[in-house]
């Protein structure tokens, strides 16, 4: 097929629409989960000549040792050095250049965007994390390499690999963007690097209460959501637990304020800083 033939695209409300615009979509079959069926195509670009300059990436911290998950430019330069292959398999793609483990029992690209913990709907992705596409049954992840951009499976054509931006493969294929996220089933990605306007967005106002331990709801989450972005790793699940008390007890104690895991002004207003 070429990208001038018709096909027909399934929508996120499962209507079609004809369109003769861009590559074929994925074909949408559902990833395998055994390893042992699947074998990586052969690298076509040598390890030490894929550029991977523009990459950033933070400093360890103290998890790091313990995560199975690869850095952003060791991520990226796996996908850079594939160039075909894994033809309907965009998630088996990006678990081997995360090094993800299969024991995560993910099915599809669907089932990894209902295990993200952290994802973000704002923000340019950056480099090394999963970025995902709803609008299909299996859906579809592909692997960001900053700026905007991923490295997908299945584009410009089928069974090929090669960069392309967000909105282009989105619009190409009739998929909608639904965001991407800092971990791989709850995992964290060690080394990911938010862009501005991931890392500074809006401050919320301030509720006119502390948020404190066994409150419920989306004023919750929005601490979850700051203290993960403070280097915190707890779910944004919206219940005010003893994971999200200690987590805010720990950054009040690196700011020099008040410990005493309650969410008043003063800390509020540091999550936004």
């Amino acid at each position: 097929m070429t990208p001038d033939d018709e096909t027909t695209i399934a929508t996120d409300d499962d209507s079609s629409i004809e369109t003769s615009e861009g590559p074929p979509p994925e074909p949408d079959v559902p990833d395998q989960t055994d390893p042992g069926s699947f074998s990586d195509p052969e690298p076509e670009v040598p390890e030490n000549q894929v550029d991977v300059s523009d990459i950033e990436e933070g400093p360890p911290d103290e998890h790091e040792s313990v995560s199975r998950l690869q850095r952003p430019s060791v991520s990226v330069a796996r996908a850079r050095r594939h160039t075909s292959g894994f033809s309907g398999q965009c998630l088996h793609f990006v678990w081997r250049c995360l090094d993800g483990q299969h024991k995560y029992g993910l099915s599809d690209a669907n089932a990894a965007f209902r295990a993200s913990k952290h994802l973000r709907t704002t923000g340019t992705p950056p480099a090394g994390v999963p970025v995902y596409f709803l609008g299909s049954k299996h859906g579809h992840v592909a692997l960001s390499v900053g700026g905007g951009r991923i490295r997908s499976t299945d584009w410009p054509s089928r069974n090929r690999i090669s960069e392309v931006k967000i909105t282009d493969l989105a619009k190409a294929w009739g998929r909608r963007y639904a965001g991407w996220a800092p971990d791989m089933a709850g995992h964290m990605i060690p080394g990911v690097v938010t862009s501005t306007a991931a890392a500074k967005p809006t401050s919320h106002p301030y509720p006119g209460h502390a948020t404190k331990r066994d409150d419920k709801g989306a004023t919750v989450k929005v601490v979850q959501d700051r203290l993960n972005h403070h280097g915190a790793r707890i779910p944004e699940d919206g219940r005010f637990g003893p994971a999200t008390e200690n987590a805010v007890k720990k950054f009040q104690g690196a700011r020099r304020l008040e410990v005493d895991g309650r969410v008043g002004p003063k800390t509020w207003a540091a999550l936004w800083r």
